[in-house]
């Protein structure tokens, strides 16, 4: 059994439907966790999974993403989700206001742990930060309504099923999938 670690019901969603199209299936593990503060993403992802770990003691997989803007410094970044609580994506746009260059990267980090080993996988999604908030038939959740992925007109929020096969969470999960399935000869 592989437990995916996550109080996000939207991104188990998400990280379910991409592994289970792979013969992975996950049970989603709604724990509360100390999450530590450092501008590294992977370290932030590390430690939640050390944390997941010493409390459920089985094997899972915890994710960490941000969004990371090019003018701001990379704010929001590691950030990401205590300041879409704060100003969501209304208040990003503000600070984008008037600003030419747009471009940002979505970074998502998988880390596998298990009793044995500890593993991390890295995706990144080169694009940029709509003019507006992008709603389509799929409302999309967190970032998604203002992320355009580079060489795409339509936000992440817009496109739903092909978020799936082009997103850095699907960039992340792809390497772990690619590991996993060598490691525990999954077909």
């Amino acid at each position: 059994m592989l437990n995916f670690v996550t109080s996000n019901r939207s991104k188990f969603m998400e990280v379910s439907r991409i592994l289970s199209k792979h013969g992975i299936s996950v049970v989603h593990a709604d724990i509360e966790l100390v999450e530590i503060q450092d501008e590294d993403i992977e370290k932030v992802a590390v430690a939640k999974a050390e944390g997941a770990y010493s409390v459920l003691k089985q094997s899972l997989i915890v994710e960490d993403d941000g969004l990371f803007i090019r003018v701001l410094r990379g704010f929001p970044g590691v950030y990401s989700s205590y300041v879409f609580r704060c100003i969501g994506n209304e208040g990003i746009l503000k600070l984008l206001d008037g600003v030419d260059d747009r471009y940002a990267e979505f970074v998502s980090v998988i880390v596998y742990r298990n009793d044995i080993e500890s593993m991390v996988f890295k995706g990144v999604r080169r694009g940029r930060i709509a003019d507006t908030i992008r709603y389509g038939r799929y409302a999309g959740w967190g970032y998604d309504p203002i992320f355009i992925p580079e060489s795409e007109e339509f936000s992440y929020a817009e496109m739903y099923n092909k978020k799936d096969e082009i997103s850095h969470r699907c960039i992340a999960l792809r390497a772990f999938i690619e590991w996993y399935k060598s490691r525990y000869d999954i077909r």
